[in-house]
């Protein structure tokens, strides 16, 4: 059983390196997304995720949604799980 565990990714706060919004509305890969998807390999059973996942104190829920799906997609496309 294969299992990829993740915390601290403040989906929401503009300094993320995993993907955040851009200024125009954009959602992007954020710099440290390709080294997170070498460490994580693919195949998992189960991604464990630890907490301070999305950051409503810096951004609104809808914004927070939108770059935290927009990770979860690239999980799903990239065979992570």
């Amino acid at each position: 059983m294969r299992f990829a565990v993740i915390s601290d990714t403040h989906f929401g706060d503009p300094e993320c390196t995993l993907a955040y919004m851009d200024s125009f509305g954009n959602i992007k890969d954020g710099c440290n997304l390709p080294a997170f998807f070498d460490s994580v390999g693919k195949d998992n059973d189960f991604i464990i995720i630890l907490g301070d996942m999305l950051d409503f104190a810096i951004n609104d829920y809808e914004h927070v949604y939108k770059i935290a799906r927009h990770f979860f997609m690239h999980l799903k496309q990239q065979g992570v799980i």
